[in-house]
């Protein structure tokens, strides 16, 4: 999702763009919100989960500078608080460390831990404009590992458009087929081994496997939940099914009007949630059974 899309639907709906615990949550009511862009792009960042990289480059100077031109802030122009850094200063270069410290918003590290997670889905059988579909739903919100059953005769032209949207893929000599044809079967018996086989314990907290054609993704689909816990039996396995039912297409279209997307196939449209289920790598083979 674009931030400029976003801002112009959060202001053209009313949409609270509350932050906890942030004071220019409080200026934002306060003063002309089409004149406050920033408190937007709080909301924005926080809800998308995006960080700013900051870096400090020797010698007071620095990547971007703030020019104080008399204005709204300034009674007078005060000119660029940091030097801009250029090749001149040959005793900085961008150095990234092998781990990046990140900051909550009192400036202290925020030591949460990341959710290990993978998106898997089964996509023999279809053509370029569903994996199309597919590819830029789920990246419009979500960079994590996403893995697809893909037939091994496919284009070269989809196979690099996978590999540019960093979508792994494992090949397969099955066509699939017509419901309830022994292809139909065979590939449904497979898509269960490739759950099994990219769900990984160990390098994975929790594992989302979805219907390939029926997936749209309005955000990211393991927001807000938490680590399992780490036991490996049955009853700390995580498992929630998807159903298809109308309830919560109801509910699905009334969220992809109010801010989450401009997916236009979205609307109108009979069903929308896909059948699918999130479980933790432990539960997959129990499912399998």
């Amino acid at each position: 999702m674009d931030f400029l899309d976003f801002a112009d639907c959060a202001l053209a709906t009313s949409q609270s763009v509350d932050t906890p615990n942030l004071i220019t949550s409080d200026w934002y009511k306060s003063l002309d919100q089409t004149g406050m862009w920033t408190q937007l792009f709080i909301y924005f960042c926080n809800y998308m989960n995006l960080y700013t990289l900051y870096a400090f480059p020797s010698e007071n100077h620095a990547l971007a500078a703030h020019h104080r031109e008399k204005g709204e802030h300034y009674g007078k122009s005060e000119g660029p608080d940091f030097a801009l850094v250029s090749s001149s200063n040959t005793g900085w270069k961008m150095e990234y460390p092998n781990h990046l410290i990140k900051l909550d918003w009192d400036a202290k590290p925020n030591v949460e831990e990341s959710l290990k997670s993978v998106v898997l889905s089964a996509a023999v059988g279809y053509e370029d404009a569903d994996f199309i579909r597919f590819v830029e739903s789920i990246r419009a919100h979500y960079q994590g590992e996403v893995v697809l059953l893909v037939r091994d005769n496919a284009s070269a032209s989809l196979f690099n458009m996978l590999e540019k949207h960093n979508i792994q893929v494992v090949k397969t000599d099955e066509a699939g087929g017509e419901r309830t044809s022994p292809a139909w079967y065979r590939i449904n018996t497979l898509r269960w081994q490739f759950y099994q086989e990219n769900c990984i314990k160990g390098k994975h907290d929790v594992c989302m496997a979805v219907d390939f054609r029926d997936s749209l993704f309005q955000d990211d689909p393991f927001r807000g939940m938490t680590l399992p816990p780490d036991g490996g039996g049955i009853d700390s396995s995580v498992l929630h099914v998807y159903e298809h039912n109308l309830p919560m297409n109801e509910w699905h279209i009334s969220e992809a009007k109010h801010c989450r997307g401009r997916f236009q196939v979205l609307y109108n449209t009979q069903i929308i949630n896909a059948g699918g289920f999130i479980a933790s790598p432990s539960a997959l083979p129990i499912l399998a059974k």
